[in-house]
């Protein structure tokens, strides 16, 4: 934390990991399918289409998700990118760190705003890559936040392709070994 003097009160800078999160119990699906759905970024239809569209969808859908989430007992999701947090936090103590899901609670929307208030937010999604659907899905997210900011795609960040080399390297040096 760092002080803020015009305000005279510690000022907290939030990265958001942002992800469209999943269902961690059987309870949860049709709701999150519904709230995926929902979303004109997935559906591009007027809401007086796509909300009914997204009802039916997460109800004829939401048996077959069921029994594929019961097989993994409930989507990784939420609890990696929660474990990711919890490490980053436990590092450092200049940034806080915290998850906010598009269609799992904790909702990347509520947090933005909640984080806001404390200080800045970052908003880093935990892919790297740009759609339609998921970056923009953040950008609707942030329209009516201010102090807020999406970080750019890095699919292409040089730093992050070594990265990712080093580390596929270090796995398939071991896979053959």
């Amino acid at each position: 934390k760092r002080p803020d003097a015009d305000r005279g009160y510690p000022v907290q800078s939030t990265v958001l990991l942002a992800d469209y999160g999943g269902p961690e119990n059987l309870s949860q699906v049709q709701p999150f399918l519904y709230r995926l759905f929902s979303d004109r970024r997935i559906i591009s239809l007027p809401a007086f289409v796509r909300l009914p569209m997204a009802f039916l969808i997460s109800r004829l859908r939401s048996g077959k998700s069921k029994e594929i989430y019961s097989k993994i007992s409930g989507s990784p999701v939420n609890r990696t990118v929660s474990e990711m947090c919890r490490i980053l936090n436990k590092k450092q103590n200049e940034i806080h760190f915290a998850p906010g899901f598009r269609y799992m609670a904790p909702f990347f929307h509520e947090s933005v705003k909640a984080f806001s208030q404390k200080g800045p937010v970052l908003a880093l999604p935990t892919f790297p890559h740009y759609s339609f659907s998921t970056y923009g899905s953040l950008e609707d997210a942030l329209d009516d936040v201010s102090g807020t900011g999406l970080a750019v795609p890095y699919y292409n960040n040089d730093t992050f392709v070594r990265l990712l080399v080093r580390q596929i390297d270090r796995k398939s040096t071991r896979l053959n070994s």
